[in-house]
């Protein structure tokens, strides 16, 4: 059921049973580093999840697609191991990060140049 949320209130128990440390909204996806920290390199290792839309590769799944294109419980997005993201920014059909190490990742929807490539 779609249904609108006029007030906030706490996220689903998927999010609560991750440790979470930042978030970030698109039009059609939601993000959140989990773990590690605070994303700067701590002892363990942070990981990106994503729930949303997933059509054009937008939620960085590798392929992997809920019911219908829609990913309702968060998914770990396929980055490459070790990879230590500290910003997220995403729009309506593509998201990119930045590593602790300077490095920019982009994926979903490379229309008009979107992701750098």
């Amino acid at each position: 059921d779609v249904k609108k949320v006029l007030v906030p209130r706490t996220a689903a128990k998927h999010w609560r049973q991750l440790e979470v440390k930042r978030c970030w909204a698109g039009l059609y996806c939601s993000f959140a580093l989990v773990g590690g920290g605070d994303g700067g390199g701590g002892a363990e290792q942070s990981l990106v999840f994503a729930v949303g839309k997933s059509a054009n590769g937008r939620l960085g799944l590798g392929g992997k697609e809920g019911d219908d294109g829609v990913v309702l419980t968060p998914e770990r997005v396929a980055l490459p191991a070790g990879v230590e993201v500290v910003a997220l920014a995403c729009g309506s059909s593509h998201a990119i990060c930045v590593t602790n190490s300077g490095r920019v990742y982009s994926w979903g929807n490379a229309a008009r140049g979107a992701l750098g490539r």
